[in-house]
């Protein structure tokens, strides 16, 4: 220690450096920042609201109602909440999406979409209902329910659609 405190004194190229890299590391020592906890258990006060967690949640069933020659579907589903708006889709057996339907809330206990014998895919198909809350459109259901059903063409009599 005594010799580094002579060359520093005295000068020279060698002492410049090491009294720059003493003066960096102890800066670098110096200025590192402790770690806070303050974010986690700062509290403050509220008042006038009240705070709350909610799960946007899927009618429980779909129900289908007419079978025959040319007649048009309905499926039905129970309210969940008088803040949600229902998502029909009405899907085709590949998968795609062919024709979605809002039906906003309005009061009553069951909500439904009717579909045309026209409007329905050929083959099989779903309709997936799912919610979301009126005025968003991040607050969905994370899952839907659904009710599958069929047009099919029968010789002699032609398109016959059905609940399945």
């Amino acid at each position: 220690m005594t010799r580094l405190l002579q060359a520093l004194l005295t000068g020279g190229r060698r002492a410049t450096c090491v009294a720059t890299l003493l003066a960096l590391g102890g800066s670098l020592f110096v200025s590192q920042a402790s770690a806070s906890w303050a974010a986690w258990t700062d509290s403050a006060a509220v008042s006038g609201a009240t705070l709350g967690a909610h799960e946007v949640l899927p009618p429980t069933t779909v129900d289908c109602d007419g079978t025959g020659v040319l007649v048009p579907l309905t499926f039905s589903w129970p309210s969940k909440d008088p803040r949600y708006t229902y998502r029909a889709q009405l899907v085709d057996s590949s998968g795609a999406v062919r024709r979605t339907d809002l039906v906003p809330e309005s009061g009553q206990g069951s909500y439904s979409v009717t579909y045309a014998a026209g409007d329905l895919p050929a083959g099989s198909f779903t309709v997936r209902v799912s919610s979301f809350l009126t005025g968003s459109t991040t607050w969905t259901s994370a899952t839907a329910a659904s009710h599958p059903g069929s047009k099919v063409s029968v010789l002699f009599v032609g398109l016959v659609t059905a609940c399945s």
